[in-house]
């Protein structure tokens, strides 16, 4: 049996016949469950008290109803029927051949592409500044490092005479993330920036705060300058340096910016 395979045939169905109703999923995922939890036996036995005390149902006659829906649509067979709501019912999983709606398929697909644009466009978002190109080759870099590996974890030796590129640190994408954005800045934005990011590397009040992992990138930090005053963004990051657990957040960026806007209110 395939989980997945049973999930996407049954909201496939559920999808085309709005008779379909929630105690029906949640009767066919616990038959599903149960399955799974005996080994996948071919005969499986539902405890009715129990199954009803599990899903939440109050009323035999609705489960019931429920058990019989799924099998006169084809999804469980009845091997043996309880006398009443103590005993147990026998039933056997239908594995569906038909295939899925198309109707389901295109909106699964619609759904799956609009999921992943709203991932993008939540990323951008919160992280305007960043460049796309580089955040994407340094993702192909980290998978393509992935793929090449054994599951011993020692890479492939590359072919003689082949070139093979080695991926950027975090380090080294910040660096060339912060170069790539200072030079589209006018000539007083990056007097700001150097003289923020030398008081910045040399405070000692900021250690912890430079050791989170997310760097900040001039545009960030000029946008809060702007939004909030220097010395505004100067005392809060002092108060974040002496904050031990800093470390734990990620952004310097986000961080600073959720804290100024707090302190605000």
């Amino acid at each position: 049996m395939n989980t997945f395979l049973l999930s996407r045939k049954w909201f496939s169905f559920a999808y085309e016949n709005p008779q379909a109703k929630p105690i029906h999923t949640s009767l066919y995922f616990w038959i599903i469950e149960r399955a799974n939890a005996c080994g996948w036996k071919k005969i499986v036995d539902i405890q009715t008290e129990k199954s009803m005390e599990c899903l939440g149902v109050t009323d035999w006659r609705t489960y019931k109803n429920g058990l019989q829906f799924l099998a006169d649509n084809s999804f469980i067979e009845w091997v043996e029927k309880s006398k009443n709501q103590y005993t147990c019912n026998r039933i056997s999983l239908v594995e569906q051949e038909e295939e899925i709606a198309e109707s389901y398929s295109n909106a699964y697909a619609k759904n799956a592409k609009a999921d992943a644009e709203a991932v993008a466009e939540a990323i951008v978002e919160a992280y305007a500044e960043a460049d796309v190109k580089a955040i994407a080759e340094a993702l192909q870099s980290y998978i393509n490092n992935k793929t090449i590996k054994h599951k011993n974890n020692k890479t492939n030796r590359s072919p003689v005479g082949s070139v093979q590129s080695t991926p950027l640190t975090k380090a080294q994408l910040h660096a060339q993330e912060v170069q790539l954005q200072y030079q589209s800045l006018s000539p007083e934005d990056q007097e700001t920036w150097d003289s923020f990011i030398k008081w910045y590397n040399k405070d000692e009040l900021l250690a912890n705060v430079r050791r989170m992992e997310q760097q900040p990138f001039p545009k960030q930090i000029l946008s809060v300058v702007g939004e909030f005053g220097i010395d505004p963004v100067v005392d809060m990051l002092r108060n974040m340096g002496n904050w031990k657990k800093i470390t734990s957040n990620l952004s310097v960026y986000l961080t600073l910016l959720t804290w100024l806007k707090r302190n605000t209110r």
